[in-house]
């Protein structure tokens, strides 16, 4: 008789706790939906939607938000960009931005904006005739070092 109460217990303790996982995954799936139905993209949110519907852990939903915030971020940059920059430039010149390649007569804002990011390190020096700035991003002897004359990109090495 003993063993049968002891049995029911820890059934019911096993039942319980599953229970409590599954609306615990639920609850963190609907919260995670409304997170990705909230946010302002032009992605197609889709995917992502049914990607937790599917999911069966709580890390695997955080994976997906990881995912999908990414996903948000490099659009929203790309956007930026093209906005910024698709009348004034070549779109040779403009997928090279896009794709955070260099060129030669760039701007040290058009570098900033291929980076996605603030140089590590800047280094000034002003001359009579023009003013020179040197972009680090890492250090500079593994690094990329672009060399900048009056704003505008005269050479680089990149690593």
């Amino acid at each position: 008789m003993i063993y049968i109460i002891i049995f029911a217990t820890i059934f019911t303790l096993i039942f319980t706790w599953v229970y409590l996982e599954e609306k615990s995954l639920q609850s963190y799936k609907d919260n995670s939906i409304s997170f990705i139905n909230d946010t302002k993209t032009s992605l197609d949110k889709e995917p992502y939607l049914k990607e937790i519907q599917n999911s069966k852990s709580t890390v695997q939903i955080n994976n997906i938000l990881k995912i999908f915030e990414r996903e948000v971020y490099d659009n929203n940059v790309t956007e930026h960009i093209l906005d910024k920059y698709s009348e004034t430039l070549s779109s040779d010149d403009l997928d090279k931005i896009l794709n955070g390649v260099y060129f030669i007569g760039m701007t040290e804002e058009m570098a900033i904006d291929s980076q996605r990011r603030q140089p590590d390190k800047v280094e000034f020096e002003v001359l009579k005739t023009k003013t020179k700035k040197v972009f680090v991003y890492g250090n500079k002897s593994s690094g990329d070092v672009l060399t900048f004359e009056n704003g505008i990109l005269t050479r680089f090495k990149d690593r």
